[in-house]
């Protein structure tokens, strides 16, 4: 992944967040903002994957994950964030999980050029994280047709061959 500027990614994860808080539609220009910090940017990604579950930290601190060198405490809370989804120790929010999915469907219908792999990919593992396999292992599919490279799609894919069941929440 090429890095966008730090600036690109605060402003997509600002989006985002008011996307999802006020369940809005995005716009084109912030669709193409979206596309162009998660498909740019590894850490970028992985915070809209956090942020998509309902992550009750701040915008402030989302930013600070987001950017391209995350500090080490940035890091770590994702670490332990995701490691509670994944254990169940924390829930995703479902309604949040819902916005997210209705959106991540407008950024992967908006998407040109290879640019959907990274929403079917945060799509796939949302899926998987809530007991959808089915859909999971679609994005997922979906995902590495676009870009064959998309770590987080082999990462949901070898979760399901292997068994991993992450059913956390009711289905989306």
């Amino acid at each position: 992944m090429n890095t966008p500027n730090n600036d690109t990614s605060s402003q997509a994860i600002r989006i985002w967040l008011r996307a999802l808080e006020k369940d809005t539609e995005l716009t084109g220009s912030e669709c193409d903002t979206i596309l162009g910090a998660i498909t740019t940017s590894m850490p970028c990604r992985d915070t809209f994957v956090l942020a998509s579950t309902g992550f009750h930290g701040s915008t402030e601190t989302l930013e600070h994950m987001a950017v391209d060198n995350p500090s080490r405490d940035s890091v770590d809370l994702f670490s332990r964030s995701a490691m509670d989804l994944l254990t169940g120790e924390a829930q995703p929010d479902v309604p949040v999980l819902t916005k997210a999915c209705r959106l991540l469907t407008q950024l992967e219908e908006r998407a040109e050029g290879g640019q959907a792999a990274q929403p079917y990919a945060i799509h796939s593992w949302l899926a998987w994280l809530v007991g959808d396999f089915h859909a999971a292992q679609m994005a997922a599919l979906l995902a590495l047709a676009e870009d064959e490279n998309v770590t987080l799609a082999h990462t949901v894919l070898t979760g399901i061959r292997l068994g991993v069941h992450i059913k956390r929440a009711k289905t989306i």
